[in-house]
């Protein structure tokens, strides 16, 4: 292990030696069986929980996406600048000939917009039920959201405290 690799180079480390202890003690091992068979499932657990904690961004982007999967028609205004640099910003549905949407940044704006002179203003609805109702909708989505981000650190925590008690637990039992 480098010691550039952190943590990862740690999940590594122990990914490859449960992987190996796996490969022997489903071959040769010789404790009674149900014993065996526990050893065994804990450790392909312990696998399972190392797996996702190579990349703890996964957790996040797995609920994100149970959300954004269910609100696939959502945009989000995204602005280039001249320096190169961008931003995103706000969130945006089609309606008519242009976008119910809350457009976030230091003064955010809610209602419906259009394309006007090249930039992204504010505009009278065709239909301000309809706008009214697609606000609604984002509202709900940004709820949605932050509660996946919530969600996301909980199963991260949850898979910390279990990976903690699976090593406490078997830690010198796995090579007995």
């Amino acid at each position: 292990m480098r010691p550039w690799e952190g943590f990862d180079g740690l999940i590594t480390v122990m990914q490859t030696h449960l992987r190996d202890y796996l490969e022997i003690e489903e071959k040769y091992g010789h404790a009674e069986e149900e014993y065996k068979k526990n050893k065994i499932s804990t450790a392909k657990e312990t696998l399972e929980i190392l797996g996702r904690m190579k990349n703890p961004d996964e957790y996040t982007d797995k609920r994100r996406n149970e959300v954004t999967s269910r609100y696939p028609d959502y945009k989000t205004l995204n602005e280039e600048y001249e320096n190169g640099g961008s931003s995103s910003g706000g969130d945006f549905i089609e309606q008519s000939k242009g976008w119910a949407g809350i457009n976030g940044g230091n003064e955010p704006q809610e209602g419906y917009f259009e394309f006007i002179d090249g930039r992204l203003k504010l505009a009278k609805s065709l239909d301000q039920n309809e706008t009214n109702r697609l606000l609604a909708e984002i509202v709900n989505y940004n709820i949605e959201l932050k509660n996946a981000y919530k969600q996301a650190n909980i199963d991260f925590e949850k898979d910390i405290d279990r990976l903690g008690q699976l090593l406490k637990e078997n830690l010198y039992t796995w090579w007995d």
